[in-house]
């Protein structure tokens, strides 16, 4: 299959990042951290190679980290490292790209969402962008934002990501389908963040760039 990186964005997540590098269990994974607490000492300490990202967004992340891992990697598994998505159920994923797929995306609405894991706003919003991304590209994606998706790299190089924010998920969503390059879902569990553990989304602000990311393809 070849060679696996993780590439894992954060923010402030030493509450949740430790249990997501110890589920890990196949490939490097990369931390592209920009936070102000202990998030890159844990994350360093459970296994993973820790980078200080340039970018304050999660788009710029995963911007820096497919132009750090494309020259050593075959293929990219992108996750959050909020422990909300459980890296144990990657090998479905990576078994889609070894048959041929260009990208395989876990969907949470296709598996076990997990109760209160998604505020009734988001999860209407996120139905209604499948809608109109599935109108205009003639495709039947359930979850194009989710934040956890296996990636081959070779055909990952044809893209050219602009995205900073939350909206990245869309934007590669958008422009493999545009390209018309192999997408397919997987169902996967989604579970609710830890008490206490805040989420950096903000409904209305990053809805609104998921919506220009998807008109705009």
């Amino acid at each position: 299959m070849g060679q696996i990186s993780w590439l894992i964005p954060t923010y402030n997540e030493e509450q949740n990042i430790f249990q997501v590098i110890k589920q890990i269990t196949v490939g490097t994974p990369y931390v592209l951290d920009k936070s102000s607490d202990k998030t890159a000492m844990i994350a360093s300490e459970a296994g993973a190679i820790v980078i200080n990202r340039k970018g304050l967004g999660k788009g710029d992340a995963i911007r820096e980290g497919i132009e750090l891992l494309g020259s050593t990697s075959d293929i990219i598994v992108i996750i959050d490292g909020d422990n909300t998505y459980s890296p144990k159920e990657v090998f479905s994923l990576l078994e889609e790209v070894k048959n041929g797929a260009d990208m395989a995306i876990g969907s949470r609405f296709l598996g076990y969402m997990e109760k209160e894991s998604m505020s009734r706003l988001n999860k209407w919003g996120n139905k209604l962008f499948n809608f109109l991304l599935n109108r205009l590209f003639n495709s039947k994606i359930t979850d194009l934002n989710s934040g956890f998706r296996a990636i081959r790299v070779s055909t990952l190089r044809e893209i050219d990501l602009r995205s900073k924010g939350f909206e990245v998920e869309a934007e590669l969503t958008t422009k493999f389908l545009k390209k018309k390059l192999k997408v397919i879902e997987k169902p996967i569990a989604y579970r609710g963040r830890l008490y206490g553990s805040d989420s950096k989304l903000n409904a209305f602000r990053d809805g609104w760039k998921v919506l220009i990311t998807i008109l705009k393809s």
